[in-house]
């Protein structure tokens, strides 16, 4: 997810280059494997403001992370949470953490104009 937040800023251009460089491995059944069905997430990822990861890297392992931008709006870092599947459903991830998260990525974006 925090990998994800990250990609989602970058141009077309940049991620039509990463597309032709990176080798997709399939880590579980659940893994994005195509440049399709990444850049397809990768705009969700940009519409919503945050990602959520199910089981993609390592079975029974999720995350979700959202961005912390700077003050023209570049993401800088991501604040992200690694969870058990069987411990978090989804609703809760949308109701409980992601408000959280993104709380934090405002309040980190605040902390860094105080020292830019």
């Amino acid at each position: 997810a925090l990998g994800r937040v990250f990609l989602a800023s970058w141009s077309e251009a940049d991620l039509k280059s990463y597309f032709e460089r990176v080798d997709f491995v399939r880590r579980t059944e659940f893994t994005l494997v195509t440049p399709a069905k990444v850049a397809h997430e990768l705009e969700r990822v940009r519409r919503s403001g945050y990602s959520i990861v199910d089981q993609e890297f390592e079975l029974k392992v999720g995350s979700i992370a959202a961005p912390v931008q700077d003050l023209l709006g570049n993401v800088v870092a991501a604040i992200c949470v690694v969870f058990q599947v069987s411990d978090v459903s989804k609703r809760e991830l949308l109701d409980r953490f992601l408000p959280a998260l993104k709380k934090g990525a405002l309040q980190l974006k605040d902390r860094l104009a105080e020292i830019s």
